[in-house]
Protein backbone atom coordinates (compact mmCIF):
# COMPACT_ATOMS: atom_id res chain seq x y z
CA UNK A 1 0.00 0.00 0.00
CA UNK A 2 2.77 2.24 0.89
CA UNK A 3 3.86 1.88 -2.79
CA UNK A 4 0.95 2.27 -4.37
CA UNK A 5 1.01 6.01 -2.46
CA UNK A 6 4.28 6.48 -3.27
CA UNK A 7 3.71 5.93 -6.88
CA UNK A 8 0.66 7.83 -7.15
CA UNK A 9 2.48 10.77 -5.24
CA UNK A 10 5.30 10.75 -7.50
CA UNK A 11 3.21 10.94 -10.58
CA UNK A 12 1.39 13.59 -9.04
CA UNK A 13 4.73 15.66 -8.32
CA UNK A 14 5.73 15.09 -12.34
CA UNK A 15 2.25 16.45 -13.66
CA UNK A 16 2.59 19.08 -11.17
CA UNK A 17 6.29 19.94 -12.36
CA UNK A 18 5.31 19.16 -16.07
CA UNK A 19 2.29 20.97 -16.88
CA UNK A 20 3.38 22.25 -20.43
CA UNK A 21 2.71 18.35 -21.21
CA UNK A 22 -1.04 19.64 -21.53
CA UNK A 23 0.44 21.97 -24.31
CA UNK A 24 2.43 19.00 -26.42
CA UNK A 25 -1.11 17.05 -26.57
CA UNK A 26 -3.09 19.82 -27.70
CA UNK A 27 -0.69 21.20 -30.37
CA UNK A 28 -0.48 17.42 -31.65
CA UNK A 29 -4.64 16.88 -31.04
CA UNK A 30 -4.69 20.37 -33.54
CA UNK A 31 -1.79 18.70 -35.83
CA UNK A 32 -4.52 15.71 -35.79
CA UNK A 33 -7.56 17.90 -37.16
CA UNK A 34 -4.72 20.12 -39.42
CA UNK A 35 -4.17 16.06 -41.52
CA UNK A 36 -7.48 15.28 -41.65
CA UNK A 37 -9.00 18.40 -43.17
CA UNK A 38 -5.93 18.10 -45.76
CA UNK A 39 -7.18 14.44 -46.66
CA UNK A 40 -11.03 15.73 -46.45
CA UNK A 41 -10.22 18.18 -48.69
CA UNK A 42 -7.98 16.00 -51.29
CA UNK A 43 -11.28 13.48 -51.13
CA UNK A 44 -13.49 16.28 -52.24
CA UNK A 45 -10.69 17.72 -54.86
CA UNK A 46 -9.79 14.30 -55.98
CA UNK A 47 -13.74 13.68 -56.61
CA UNK A 48 -14.34 16.78 -58.10
CA UNK A 49 -11.88 16.41 -61.42
CA UNK A 50 -13.93 12.97 -62.00
CA UNK A 51 -16.88 12.91 -64.71
CA UNK A 52 -20.56 12.60 -63.54
CA UNK A 53 -22.77 11.30 -66.59
CA UNK A 54 -26.52 10.84 -66.94
CA UNK A 55 -27.54 6.72 -66.80
CA UNK A 56 -30.43 6.44 -68.54
CA UNK A 57 -31.61 3.16 -67.03
CA UNK A 58 -32.56 4.19 -63.45
CA UNK A 59 -34.77 6.85 -63.82
CA UNK A 60 -36.82 8.36 -60.75
CA UNK A 61 -40.54 9.21 -60.35
CA UNK A 62 -39.96 12.55 -62.04
CA UNK A 63 -37.66 10.91 -65.01
CA UNK A 64 -34.27 12.54 -63.99
CA UNK A 65 -31.75 10.13 -64.28
CA UNK A 66 -29.22 9.85 -61.42
CA UNK A 67 -26.07 11.11 -61.78
CA UNK A 68 -23.22 7.63 -61.56
CA UNK A 69 -19.92 8.31 -61.16
CA UNK A 70 -17.30 6.54 -63.84
CA UNK A 71 -14.43 6.04 -61.42
CA UNK A 72 -10.81 5.49 -62.90
CA UNK A 73 -8.44 3.46 -61.88
CA UNK A 74 -6.14 6.14 -60.80
CA UNK A 75 -9.00 7.76 -59.05
CA UNK A 76 -9.39 4.92 -56.70
CA UNK A 77 -5.18 4.36 -56.44
CA UNK A 78 -5.27 8.22 -55.54
CA UNK A 79 -7.34 7.56 -52.92
CA UNK A 80 -6.28 4.34 -51.39
CA UNK A 81 -2.35 6.41 -50.84
CA UNK A 82 -4.16 9.32 -49.05
CA UNK A 83 -6.94 6.76 -46.60
CA UNK A 84 -2.86 5.32 -45.90
CA UNK A 85 -1.04 8.05 -45.52
CA UNK A 86 -3.72 9.90 -43.46
CA UNK A 87 -3.77 6.98 -40.99
CA UNK A 88 0.64 6.97 -40.81
CA UNK A 89 0.34 10.47 -40.24
CA UNK A 90 -2.02 9.77 -37.17
CA UNK A 91 -0.35 6.86 -36.01
CA UNK A 92 2.85 9.47 -36.18
CA UNK A 93 1.42 11.97 -34.39
CA UNK A 94 0.11 10.06 -31.54
CA UNK A 95 3.34 7.82 -31.18
CA UNK A 96 5.18 11.38 -30.90
CA UNK A 97 2.58 12.42 -27.92
CA UNK A 98 3.34 9.21 -26.00
CA UNK A 99 7.40 9.54 -27.09
CA UNK A 100 7.47 13.62 -25.54
CA UNK A 101 5.77 12.13 -22.33
CA UNK A 102 8.18 8.86 -22.17
CA UNK A 103 11.00 11.31 -22.04
CA UNK A 104 9.60 14.29 -19.97
CA UNK A 105 8.65 11.48 -17.56
CA UNK A 106 12.17 9.88 -17.93
CA UNK A 107 14.15 12.78 -17.30
CA UNK A 108 12.22 13.79 -13.78
CA UNK A 109 12.92 10.58 -12.65
CA UNK A 110 16.93 10.45 -13.19
CA UNK A 111 16.90 14.04 -11.96
CA UNK A 112 15.00 13.20 -8.61
CA UNK A 113 16.40 12.59 -5.87
CA UNK A 114 15.27 12.36 -2.39
CA UNK A 115 16.55 15.89 -1.78
CA UNK A 116 14.86 17.67 -4.71
CA UNK A 117 12.26 16.88 -7.25
CA UNK A 118 13.38 16.68 -11.05
CA UNK A 119 12.61 18.51 -13.82
CA UNK A 120 10.72 16.85 -16.81
CA UNK A 121 12.11 18.24 -19.97
CA UNK A 122 9.49 18.21 -22.32
CA UNK A 123 10.91 20.30 -24.93
CA UNK A 124 13.61 18.22 -25.06
CA UNK A 125 11.31 15.25 -25.45
CA UNK A 126 9.42 17.07 -28.21
CA UNK A 127 12.73 18.36 -29.94
CA UNK A 128 13.82 14.55 -29.98
CA UNK A 129 10.74 13.50 -31.48
CA UNK A 130 10.67 16.76 -33.94
CA UNK A 131 14.50 16.25 -35.58
CA UNK A 132 16.12 13.94 -34.06
CA UNK A 133 13.81 10.38 -33.89
CA UNK A 134 11.84 11.60 -36.29
CA UNK A 135 12.69 8.99 -38.62
CA UNK A 136 12.34 6.23 -35.95
CA UNK A 137 9.03 7.31 -34.89
CA UNK A 138 8.14 7.40 -38.80
CA UNK A 139 9.21 4.01 -39.75
CA UNK A 140 7.42 2.53 -36.58
CA UNK A 141 4.13 4.59 -37.25
CA UNK A 142 4.61 2.93 -40.87
CA UNK A 143 4.75 -0.45 -39.68
CA UNK A 144 1.99 0.01 -37.30
CA UNK A 145 -0.43 1.46 -40.37
CA UNK A 146 0.54 -1.38 -42.22
CA UNK A 147 -0.57 -3.73 -39.68
CA UNK A 148 -3.67 -1.75 -39.19
CA UNK A 149 -4.27 -1.97 -42.95
CA UNK A 150 -3.61 -5.82 -43.39
CA UNK A 151 -6.52 -6.30 -40.57
CA UNK A 152 -8.79 -4.02 -41.89
CA UNK A 153 -8.54 -5.74 -45.58
CA UNK A 154 -8.47 -9.30 -42.96
CA UNK A 155 -11.61 -8.28 -41.39
CA UNK A 156 -13.31 -7.52 -44.75
CA UNK A 157 -12.34 -10.35 -46.77
CA UNK A 158 -13.49 -12.33 -43.84
CA UNK A 159 -16.64 -10.89 -43.87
Amino acid sequence: MKVAIAVIDAAADYYAATKRLIFVSLFYFLLHIVAIGLMVATYFYMLGTQTFVTDPLSLLDNYQGIMVEKVSGAFIAVMVFVYFVGIWINVFFSNSVSYVASVGASSYYFTSDANKEGSGEIMLGFKWASITNMGSLAFGAFLVTMIRVLRSMADVAEG
